[in-house]
């Protein structure tokens, strides 16, 4: 049980920032969140594992606001009072209810009569498909295309690989191509939970005394299955 409890502490994945996003053709998209200007509007939309959460908790600061549909509000007597050079970031809107969708609209409405104004403030919103393409009221649909639209491309297997290896060698983890195969045939392809395994079987080799080969990596997922079960 200790062991497991080890193991589940490493897995947790690393804390997401801009710097640990793997680019691959991310790049421009990249470029703009590591200067984000004030006043912006942005819309990223790409499939479920793309990285739309990451880029969203890594623009995160003190003065920032994280929505998704659990905690947006529903009703216009508990709509955020937004600050001037606040960042209010937007997860998943195609998940958002009718009433939910109602007063993002409103927020729309608000940031562009305030893009200009010395209390501008910064709106991120994320979705898993283009604006038009949303199923949600079309007056939302088009203020979704107000500002900037990106889509943000999955990362293909010769980028996670490249990424997993960089990772590895800059920690100094020895990872043999026979290993790095193995993972990318069995494990779920989402590069920070990748990360973790990595960290895992750094730390689970030391304990065992091992070196990393493909039984030990067996030996760790077996031990933790229920973590990798349904990803």
């Amino acid at each position: 049980m200790k062991e497991q409890l080890f193991l589940a502490d490493l897995l947790i994945k690393p804390a997401p920032n801009i710097d640990n996003f793997v680019v691959g053709n991310n790049e421009e998209v990249c470029s703009l969140f590591k200067n984000l200007p004030l006043g912006q509007s942005i819309y990223l939309w790409g499939e479920a594992g793309s990285g739309k959460t990451h880029f969203l908790k890594a623009l995160s600061t003190p003065t920032a606001i994280f929505f998704n549909h659990q905690n947006f509000p529903s009703n216009h007597l508990n709509a955020p009072i937004i600050s001037k050079n606040t960042r209010i970031l937007i997860d998943d809107v195609h998940l958002f209810s009718p009433e939910q969708q109602t007063l993002l609209f409103n927020l729309y409405n608000e940031w562009q009569a305030r893009k200009l104004q010395e209390d501008a403030f910064t709106l991120v919103v994320t979705g898993e498909h283009p604006p038009l393409q949303m199923q949600i009221r079309e007056d939302l649909r088009n203020r979704l295309g107000w500002g900037l639209v990106y889509q943000l491309q999955m990362l293909n297997d010769e980028d996670c690989k490249n990424a997993l290896n960089q990772r590895a060698s800059e920690k100094g983890i020895p990872l043999s191509p026979e290993v790095l195969q193995w993972i990318f045939t069995y494990c779920p392809r989402d590069i920070r939970l990748l990360f973790g395994l990595l960290e895992s079987l750094d730390a689970y080799a030391l304990r065992q005394q091992r070196q990393i080969t493909i039984p030990l990596l067996k030996s760790l997922l077996q031990s933790n299955k229920d973590l990798f079960d349904d990803k």
